[in-house]
C-alpha cells in the first residue's frame, strides 16, 4: 500500500514527456522542492490537467516512487487571474520561480521560504502596483529569500526589510541608496554561491 502525501504546492515549471505525461517541479509546504511525474495530464479528459498548470497553486497529492514522485491528485486553490492578466506581474512571478529552482536543492521542508513566496504572490495579486513598485517588490523578496537561506546576513540599514511579517505598499518605496545596497548584496551573494 502506498502512502499518499498531501500538501500545498506551487508548480514552478514543467517539461512534457512522451505523448501525454508531464514532469513537474513542485515547491511544497511539507516536502520542499520535489520533482514529480503526472501521467496522462495532457489528455483532454485528465482530471489533473487544470490543477497542474505552470505557476499555479493548489493542493497536491503525491506518492513516492523509486526514481521520482508520482502526482496522483491536484486541486487548484487560487487562480491568481490578476497576475496572469498583467504581463509585468506574470514575468516577475516567472523570475521568482526560476530563482527558487536554482536556490532550493533537494527535498527538504522549508516552510519559511514557502510562506514568504506565497504571501508576496498573494499581495501582488491583491494590489495594483506600478512598474517601480513591482521592481521594489522583486528586489525585497529576493533579498528576503536569500536572507532566509543564509546567503545574506543582517545589515543594520536593511533589517527592517527582513523583519516585517506582512507585505504593505509602504515597504515598496525604496530610495536609490537602499535599492543599490540591496542589489549589491543580492548580486554578491549569488556570485559567491555560484548560483
Amino acid at each position: 500500500m502506498y502512502h499518499i502525501y498531501q500538501t500545498n504546492g506551487w508548480i514552478l515549471g514543467s517539461i512534457n514527456v512522451g505523448e501525454a505525461n508531464r514532469f513537474l517541479d513542485i515547491f511544497t509546504s511539507e516536502l520542499g522542492l520535489v520533482r514529480g511525474m503526472a501521467q496522462g495530464v495532457r489528455k483532454i479528459n485528465s482530471k489533473l490537467r487544470y490543477g497542474l498548470q505552470d505557476y499555479s497553486f493548489g493542493k497536491i497529492s503525491l506518492v513516492k516512487g523509486k526514481q521520482f514522485w508520482r502526482v496522483v491528485g491536484a486541486e487548484k486553490v487560487d487562480d491568481f487571474n490578476s497576475i496572469y492578466a498583467d504581463k509585468n506581474k506574470y514575468r516577475l512571478m516567472c523570475r521568482i520561480f526560476s530563482l527558487l529552482k536554482r536556490l532550493i536543492k533537494g527535498e527538504e521542508k522549508d516552510a519559511d521560504i514557502f510562506e514568504e513566496v506565497s504571501c508576496a504572490v498573494k499581495f501582488m495579486a491583491e494590489h495594483e502596483l506600478s512598474k517601480e513598485a513591482l521592481s521594489s517588490l522583486e528586489i525585497i523578496l529576493v533579498f528576503r529569500i536569500l536572507h532566509k537561506l543564509g546567503y545574506v546576513g543582517r545589515d543594520g540599514e536593511l533589517n527592517h526589510l527582513t523583519d516585517f511579517s506582512d507585505w504593505d505598499t509602504s515597504q515598496l518605496s525604496l530610495d536609490n541608496t537602499k535599492r543599490s545596497l540591496l542589489l549589491k548584496q543580492i548580486n554578491n551573494s549569488l556570485a559567491h554561491s555560484h548560483l
